[in-house]
């Protein structure tokens, strides 16, 4: 259950890597890479409610699954099932404080109080 929760959630993260690697670690990106980045999470704010719920099905099956192996612990292994566990709340919490705030920016044009163009200036990652 985590192992499979993990690896979908994972796909989804990285879908965005094409338009997120030209900002982050392009020094020569144009505003084109800009633009599509802009227009990628904006299309992702888009996403209709079935395909959230079954985001948050999907996350929720990974903590039931890490739950379930904190209750009945591998002596040998309870040390890495408890930090896997906390590494796949922290990636959650993660993508709803930075992920989730910086789609929501690409639509409201709000970029906490940016005034200049520039990539790390603005709460959001464009």
């Amino acid at each position: 259950m985590i192992l499979s929760a993990t690896t979908f959630l994972m796909g989804v993260f990285f879908s965005s890597m094409p338009y997120d690697y030209h900002l982050l670690f392009n020094p020569n990106a144009v505003q084109e890479h800009f633009d599509l980045a802009l227009r990628h999470y904006q299309t992702l704010h888009e996403t209709p409610t079935p395909v959230i719920i079954a985001l948050c099905v999907v996350a929720g099956i990974g903590l039931i699954g890490g739950t379930i192996k904190i209750f009945k612990p591998n002596p040998e292994l309870q040390m890495f099932e408890y930090c896997s566990l906390g590494l796949y709340v922290l990636a959650i919490c993660v993508f709803l404080t930075n992920v989730k705030t910086g789609i929501d920016c690409s639509v409201s044009h709000n970029w906490g109080g940016s005034h200049r163009k520039s990539r790390f200036g603005c709460h959001c990652f464009f």
